[in-house]
């Protein structure tokens, strides 16, 4: 199964995994942290990368995130990904 490709100038790749899942390979903004043993961009990162897509759909997650960092200090709380991020974090 094929699935949709852009490829960026810099010769970066989105990957149109499903209607509601985008790929984007090498891209990352921000600092990483360890997660499970896992990296993931930090919530900071996060809200740059929704920024620079500037998409209508990212607006209610950045402000999602904004309210959680406000109440956690920036940090995922117990070192776990919070919900409502789950859908819409980039992998890396």
């Amino acid at each position: 199964m094929g699935y949709k490709t852009e490829i960026f100038d810099d010769g970066s790749r989105k990957i149109q995994y499903s209607p509601d899942i985008e790929i984007f390979e090498d891209w990352r903004e921000g600092e990483l942290e360890v997660i499970e043993g896992i990296p993931v961009v930090s919530l900071e990162g996060i809200v740059m990368m929704k920024q620079q897509l500037g998409r209508e759909k990212d607006m209610e997650d950045i402000r999602l995130i904004r309210e959680y960092i406000k109440i956690n200090g920036g940090q995922y709380a117990n070192d776990s990904v919070p919900s409502f991020l789950i859908e819409s974090m980039p992998v890396i």
